[in-house]
C-alpha cells in the first residue's frame, strides 16, 4: 500500500493550510492493505467528514471531526461494514447512507450522534459534538458543561454509549445518573473499585449495562 492511499488531505481555508490525516491510525484495519475510498462531508455540518476504508476482506467507515480552530483532527466514530460491497453515498447527520450490492439504499445512525434526529436543532447538535470533542481531549468538566442542560433520556443514553467508545466509564457513570439508572450505575461503580487499573474491563461493564455487545474486549462495541 502506498503511504498516501490511507491519508485524507484537508485544506483548512481559514489558515490557508493543508493537513494530512491517516484514517487507519490505531485501527485493526491498519494491518491490512487498506485504502481510503469515498469520503463525504455533511453539507450542513462542515466539521464532520466520513471516510470509507476499503480492504481485501472487510471495509469500514470512520467519521472525523475537523475543529473550527487550529486544534488537531479527531476520530469521531468507527463503523465496521458487514459487506465489503457497501458504498458510502451520503451523509446527513446523525445518519450516513450506504448503497449495497443490490442497489438498496440503507441509512444508519452514527453512534456518537444517535440521540439526534432530523428535528434536532443546531444548538443540540453542536452541544453533542462539543461533548465528544472535549472528552477526547480529556476535558471532562467542559464536556459535561456542554450537555448538562439536556433532559432527554435518549440523548443521555447516546452520550453514555459515546463514553463506551471513548473508554471513559467514569463519565458514563454521570450519564447513568442523569438516566436515573441506579442498578447500572452501581455495577459500574463496583467495577471501578474491583478493576482500578483495568480500563477495558470497566468499559465492558458499562457497555453491557447499556445493552451493547462486546466483541473482543477493547476492540469493538455495538448495539444488539
Amino acid at each position: 500500500m502506498k503511504e498516501d492511499e490511507s491519508k485524507l488531505f484537508i485544506w483548512r481555508t481559514t489558515w490557508n493550510s493543508v493537513e494530512s490525516f491517516d484514517v487507519t491510525v490505531g485501527r485493526e484495519e491498519a494491518a491490512d492493505d487498506v485504502t481510503l475510498g469515498a469520503h463525504i462531508w455533511d453539507e450542513e455540518e462542515p466539521r464532520i467528514v466520513i471516510c470509507q476504508l476499503n480492504g481485501l476482506n472487510r471495509s469500514g467507515l470512520v467519521s472525523i471531526f475537523v475543529p473550527a480552530d487550529q486544534q488537531e483532527l479527531l476520530v469521531q466514530d468507527v463503523v465496521s461494514l458487514t459487506n465489503t460491497d457497501q458504498l458510502l453515498i451520503g451523509v446527513h447527520l446523525p445518519q450516513f447512507v450506504l448503497l449495497d450490492e443490490t442497489a438498496k439504499v440503507v441509512a444508519r445512525d452514527l453512534q456518537s450522534l444517535a440521540g439526534l434526529d432530523d428535528r434536532s436543532d443546531k444548538a443540540t447538535r453542536d452541544a453533542i459534538l462539543s461533548f465528544s470533542c472535549h472528552l477526547r481531549r480529556g476535558r471532562v468538566e467542559q464536556a459535561y458543561q456542554a450537555v448538562r442542560s439536556f433532559s432527554s433520556p435518549k440523548i443521555w443514553q447516546s452520550l453514555a454509549r459515546s463514553c463506551v467508545q471513548l473508554r471513559r466509564p467514569d463519565v458514563g457513570l454521570i450519564c447513568l445518573g442523569k438516566l436515573g439508572n441506579a442498578r447500572a450505575a452501581a455495577a459500574v461503580r463496583t467495577a471501578l473499585v474491583k478493576y482500578p487499573n483495568q480500563l477495558e474491563a470497566v468499559t465492558a461493564v458499562l457497555a453491557v449495562q447499556l445493552g451493547m455487545v462486546v466483541s473482543g474486549i477493547g476492540t469493538h462495541y455495538h448495539h444488539k
